[in-house]
């Protein structure tokens, strides 16, 4: 499960695993990893801090890497009421199990004024 959320292909996991890719492919489908993620904005003072509860949350993925799920948190963020505007610091972590250190993210996306015009998934973080 590790390999697929940091990316791994299908076949190369049926390869590392001796297995077929239809074997590969129903385990991937039946078996969740949970997905912890956050939404930050930087304020006024330069710190990030998290808005409300409703920036926050937890999902059951099944059969997508980290960077596909992040890529479809920002796309769902960039459509909502509570994106902050092109104009503004945001930026969005996504964790394996549980939040934790920044670094230890599986899925990292900053976005602000000057890096309105990247999309998720031009630069895998």
């Amino acid at each position: 499960m590790a390999a697929r959320i940091q990316g791994v292909p299908e076949e190369e996991l049926a390869a590392r695993l001796h297995l077929g890719a239809d074997q590969v492919r129903t385990m991937l489908e039946v078996t969740a990893w949970r997905a912890v993620w956050r939404f930050e904005a930087r304020g006024a003072d330069g710190l990030w801090e998290g808005r409300h509860s409703g920036w926050q949350g937890s999902a059951e993925v099944r059969n997508r890497t980290a960077e596909e799920f992040g890529a479809e948190l920002v796309r769902g963020f960039r459509m909502s009421s509570r994106y902050p505007g092109d104009g503004t610091h945001w930026r969005l972590r996504v964790w394996w199990h549980q939040e934790g250190d920044p670094a230890g993210a599986r899925f990292r996306y900053v976005s602000g004024p000057d890096s309105a015009a990247r999309h998720p998934g031009d630069t895998p973080s």
